[in-house]
């Protein structure tokens, strides 16, 4: 809540700027600007947003106030642990069970590739591809609990 209570935030409109701005708990009638906003954004730029695949998070915000902003939205009800790129964010990345979704991609991937007659470099590039990729960028985001690093050293 703090960092919600604390934060100013500032648009970018043709490359200037407005004032900057608190941020605070929504109401309908923001809701349904920020709604307004974006189908604006849709028809300007040509594309389009999934709200249906978007989902609103609460933060100290009353049931009924977020099913109506769900309602407004026509989307889902998140709840935290959300999967952003998929990242978990809001999940305890000292976990192991946070780490294994990415483990499991990536052994997915490598145990693809151990049965086909590809030549060392050819190899190289494509474990490069999928440490380059997915696990890179979750571990620049969480630092790595050594038993993850450890893990299964035979791929």
């Amino acid at each position: 809540m703090e960092c919600i209570s604390t934060a100013r935030a500032v648009v970018i409109i043709n490359g200037s700027t407005t004032n900057d701005f608190r941020l605070h708990k929504a109401i309908d009638n923001e809701v349904s600007n920020a709604k307004y906003i974006l189908r604006c954004f849709e028809i300007f730029s040509g594309l389009n947003i999934n709200f249906k695949k978007s989902c609103l998070e609460d933060f100290d915000v009353k049931e009924e106030t977020l099913f109506r902003m769900a309602a407004i939205c026509k989307c889902k009800i998140g709840s935290l642990p959300i999967n952003y790129l998929g990242i978990p964010l809001g999940a305890n990345s000292k976990r192991i069970t946070t780490w294994e979704p990415i483990i499991d991609r990536v052994r997915k991937k490598l145990s693809s590739w151990m049965s086909r007659t590809l030549s060392w470099a050819g190899k190289v590039v494509l474990i490069n591809t999928i440490l380059s990729s997915l696990s890179i960028f979750f571990m620049s985001l969480f630092n790595t609990p050594m038993t993850i690093i450890k893990k299964d050293r035979q791929y």
